[in-house]
């Protein structure tokens, strides 16, 4: 499933005209790819349809539309909201429309009139900005989503509703609430994320011409996580392997009172396949925390006054590691000076990839910058709190930004960044985001994070690279989740519930 950002899309149109088409053929195509869609859904003959239009090739889409409804006998009427079409192949399918007989008025000059259709109609088409929106509406268009949105009449938006931007998801006041929106040749990350995707409506894509050959020549940025992607990475396994195939990982976690994230964060990467899981956590865990985990190896180690991980272990860890694929740690470690200091310690120093949950992440946030001296590649976890405490920026800006912050930060540190939430995003150092739709409120329990963290860490030690391997976790814990759901409700089921459900997709794929 192919998402594009609005950049990425016109690199894709340009690449299509020598292979044949024009801007004004994609653009016909593209009004013709609306029409269809409205068609299949409703009946607009003798229906009052009122279409909206920009200046912009958004409106040009638009003027398309109108004249094939008009050809489908509904009754018409095209609202210019900021003048006459502003661009070559928009002014020529305006003129068109006009010579038709297509009724075209000004807002400006016709707002009673325009108001009254717009509460009134059987079906509006949202042409006015498409996917170069961003900031805020204008006050004109504000007045017809309100309307709109109190009316009878279904709403089909072309490409993105006006007033979500559609690289960020960002929802401006008043955006227009879509029944259906119509895309071309790629979806764009909006119709994916989060409040946008409300917005959107039904999502259908519709194909304009786009010759295949094009898709080979334009690298795109985001990714939406799929069962068919994960598989592609989890291959089946070869008959003649064995457990040191499958990696070695080193979980630092636990400390006295969280021996439960221990637990969690060790079963999920054993579950996911880690050919061998060494639990390095404080002695006294020890022996309580085998009965759960009978298929892991432990690595008792000494305490502070606080049962936490003494930073007295650090050669010990690092002589651990030396021999392991990839760490994990932070789940349940708790916060002092010496888990802080055994984490800033095991960043800079060891050799295998690492992921970085939880008290972990804590431990980095004053002083961020010493994850630019890691020497592997690192995961960082965070939910929207920790983020904040990561970047000093507050959980209302991040959430409002999640794009913007969550893909500087990646790039700036070099790291692989989880961003936890409603539409988990994956962002990796060179710019690619992984946007995950799986996963629901039942996930909202303490544990959820200690069982992904896990999971993630488990791929990494198998081999997937940094970024691979956390997309892969999250899509899968948020599927299994999704399962675990309908079979024991969100209400009721618990972290480890999902393990099984994560065992069954496992199966069902042949792995």
């Amino acid at each position: 499933m192919a998402i594009a950002t609005s950049q990425e899309m016109k690199q894709i149109e340009a690449g299509s005209i020598p292979y044949g088409q024009t801007y004004l053929s994609l653009m016909q195509n593209a009004g013709d790819g609306v029409t269809r869609v409205i068609l299949d859904r409703m009946d607009v003959k003798r229906k009052r349809c009122l279409i909206l239009c920009g200046r912009g090739n958004n409106g040009g889409d638009g003027f398309v539309v109108a004249k094939n409804l008009k050809d489908a006998g509904a009754e018409l009427l095209v609202a210019l909201l900021h003048g006459e079409p502003a661009t070559p192949d928009a002014i020529t399918m305006y003129e068109r429309a006009r010579e038709d007989g297509v009724g075209i008025v000004r807002y400006e000059e016709n707002r009673e009139l325009i108001e009254q259709w717009a509460r009134d109609c059987d079906l509006a088409v949202d042409a006015v900005y498409g996917t170069g929106f961003h900031g805020e509406l204008d006050p004109e268009t504000q007045k017809l989503s309100g309307l709109l949105r109190e009316g009878k009449g279904r709403v089909f938006a072309v490409d993105i509703p006006s007033g979500v931007a559609a690289n960020t998801g960002r929802v401006a006041s008043d955006a227009v609430w879509a029944d259906c929106t119509v895309t071309f040749d790629c979806y764009k990350p909006a119709h994916f994320l989060m409040e946008a995707a409300s917005y959107c409506g039904e999502v259908v894509l519709t194909d304009i011409g786009i010759d295949p050959r094009v898709h080979g020549e334009v690298s795109l940025s985001h990714v939406h996580l799929t069962k068919e992607f994960v598989f592609s990475h989890l291959k089946k396994r070869p008959p003649n392997s064995h457990k040191g195939t499958y990696g070695r990982l080193l979980n630092l976690c636990g400390s006295v009172g969280m021996c439960g994230a221990a637990i969690m964060s060790a079963l999920s990467a054993l579950r996911c396949g880690t050919g061998l899981v060494t639990l390095g956590t404080v002695g006294e865990l020890t022996i309580p925390v085998s009965v759960r985990l009978t298929e892991s190896l432990f690595l008792p180690l000494c305490q502070n006054a606080d049962g936490r991980i003494s930073a007295q272990n650090l050669p010990i860890v690092l002589e651990r590691l030396s021999k392991s694929d990839a760490c994990l740690i932070g789940c349940g470690l708790g916060l002092d000076e010496d888990t802080v200091e055994l984490t800033r310690g095991v960043i800079i120093k060891a050799d295998c990839p690492m992921v970085v949950d939880a008290d972990g992440i804590n431990a980095l946030a004053k002083d961020i910058d010493i994850i630019k001296k890691a020497k592997a590649p690192l995961i960082l976890t965070p939910h929207p709190g920790e983020m904040s405490r990561l970047c000093g920026r507050s959980v209302s800006e991040i959430a409002a930004n999640r794009m913007e912050i969550g893909a500087a930060f990646a790039k700036e540190y070099g790291v692989t960044l989880v961003l936890k939430g409603h539409n988990t995003l994956v962002f990796s150092p060179e710019g690619k985001v992984y946007i995950n739709t799986t996963g629901n409120p039942g996930l909202s329990k303490g544990g959820s994070g200690d069982i992904l963290a896990g999971m993630i860490a488990s791929f990494l030690a198998q081999g997937l690279p940094a970024d691979v391997a956390a997309a892969c976790g999250v899509f899968l814990h948020g599927y299994a989740a999704d399962r675990c759901a309908a079979r024991l409700s969100q209400y009721a089921m618990l972290p480890t519930d999902i393990l099984n459900d994560l065992a069954a997709i496992f199966a069902e794929n042949g792995r």
